[in-house]
């Protein structure tokens, strides 16, 4: 088991009222096991990822990772710094971390090569396309080598082979090493093509209000999630 939620609530405490975001939030994330997350703009979905992440606090309820847990999260925005260059960025998690090898350095000349980018490690983000610097974020998260991915629609912006390319690499990269995903996602088809089990959230105050496992073949489980997220629109 990678971590357990129960019960979180998470309240953005204004000058003039309270507004309550997420609201009794329960969900477990196992071993080797994708997750994704669904609901309409602004349900609290990225909250939820930023609290798993440490970024943000809440306000009850409890969270228990596992040991010695270590997380990769991509957010929307590639979070590049402009003054360091790709191969920087690229190791700037590990080099927070105390990291960086050999063994790390090889791996970066590796990716670097698979997604194009051997030519552009001495460049500055300023100088790449999106979807580039996009690559570079992953990179950067990939070398981390997380027990869990938390992917906040970090491709929404790429076009279709691009997104599909970069998701089904970190497929492959989970199964291989048996980890884990949660991806926040307003596309359906992606998310059954992706995960073990959909979270389906409310409008705010957030709750879960349908959990689906996706592990029978003869259910139409797009027409079963529409279902659910159309009745919240």
């Amino acid at each position: 088991m990678i971590l357990t939620i129960k019960d979180l609530t998470k309240q953005y405490h204004l000058k003039n009222n309270d507004i309550t975001v997420l609201e009794n939030i329960c969900l477990t994330v196992n071993e080797h096991e994708v997750i994704a997350i669904l609901g309409t703009s602004g349900c609290g979905k990225s909250t939820l990822l930023s609290i798993i992440s440490s970024l943000l606090n809440y306000d009850s309820g409890t969270i228990k990772y596992k040991d010695h847990f270590n997380y990769g999260y991509m957010l929307q925005k590639d979070m590049l710094l402009p003054y360091l260059t790709v191969k920087e960025n690229c190791l700037l998690g590990l080099r927070i971390k105390k990291q960086i090898n050999e063994e790390k350095l090889k791996q970066l000349d590796d990716l670097l090569i698979k997604y194009h980018l051997k030519n552009y490690e001495d460049s500055y983000p300023d100088n790449l396309s999106g979807g580039m610097r996009q690559r570079v974020a992953l990179i950067r998260t990939i070398l981390l080598d997380p027990d869990l991915y938390l992917l906040d629609e970090p491709f929404s912006a790429l076009d279709y082979q691009n997104k599909k390319m970069l998701l089904n690499d970190i497929k492959k990269l989970i199964d291989e090493k048996h980890q884990s995903m949660i991806i926040v996602t307003h596309d359906v088809n992606e998310a059954i093509s992706l995960a073990n089990r959909i979270i389906i959230l409310s409008n705010k105050p957030a709750h879960i209000i349908k959990e689906i496992t996706l592990d029978n073949p003869d259910i139409d489980y797009l027409t079963l999630v529409e279902s659910y997220i159309k009745d919240e629109v």
